[in-house]
């Protein structure tokens, strides 16, 4: 089960992160939690929760890291 952490933001948002789901985390605004009702917030968590069991947040690191190289390599080859 990963950590829950709520943020003090007056957006709606949820998001996960982490490398892998032994060392994931699941993120909650308050925002989210004073505008969904049990039924949305739960949709919202087990949304987040699919990302940390599919892997989701460590292939958009990937990603990510990717992009950034490809970015500095043209930076220094352009």
């Amino acid at each position: 089960m990963p950590q829950v952490y709520i943020v003090e933001d007056p957006s709606p948002n949820a998001f996960a992160t982490g490398r892998d789901p032994q060392h994931a985390v699941v993120a909650v605004t308050t925002g989210a939690l004073e505008l969904f009702d049990h039924n949305e917030l739960e949709g919202v968590i087990g949304h987040e929760l699919s990302h940390v069991g599919n892997y989701d947040t460590r292939l958009m690191a990937m990603v990510c890291t990717g992009g950034v190289i490809s970015l500095v390599s043209h930076v220094f080859l352009a």
